[in-house]
């Protein structure tokens, strides 16, 4: 029960703090992509995009050590994946970016590896979701989706 509890817990994208290392630069600069999009589409600094995408992307790099090489791989195709998908939004603003993003939060976290990933990598995915996230609506429908869609997988095995 308490580790399909943490499974519901973690569709919050990968991402890091402020102070990163300075090998972990290039994948700060990528989640500078957060703000970019934010100011080309002039939101305030309550928006998700700062608030949470960009937060979450830092947060990630920044304990990007704490994962195997091949969590390390999945963060870095995840928050790929994740910033693509919202520059191939048509029509995206401010007030639907929420929405948007978390559309596409369940297809890059299982097409990029996460129902792959060893159990600890998985763990540690979830553990750096601020608890205040955990038991929001959307991360819940997103957790919902990717446990479903990892169960489905494991099954066709």
């Amino acid at each position: 029960m308490k580790t399909f509890f943490c499974y519901l817990i973690f569709p919050l994208t990968l991402w890091a703090p402020q102070q990163a290392r300075a090998d972990a630069a290039p994948m700060l600069s990528l989640c500078e992509e957060y703000k970019s999009i934010a100011s080309r589409l002039q939101c305030d600094q309550r928006n998700y995009l700062l608030k949470f995408g960009y937060r979450y992307c830092q947060r990630y790099v920044e304990h990007e050590d704490l994962f195997s090489t091949e969590g390390q791989q999945f963060l870095d195709r995840n928050r790929r994946c994740l910033i693509e998908e919202l520059h191939h939004e048509q029509n995206l603003t401010c007030e639907n970016v929420k929405r948007l993003a978390y559309r596409h939060h369940d297809k890059c976290y299982v097409e990029m590896g996460f129902c792959e990933l060893p159990k600890s990598d998985r763990k540690l995915v979830i553990q750096e979701i601020r608890k205040r996230h955990l038991l929001r609506p959307l991360n819940l429908i997103t957790a919902f989706k990717i446990l479903k869609s990892c169960s489905q997988r494991r099954a066709n095995q």
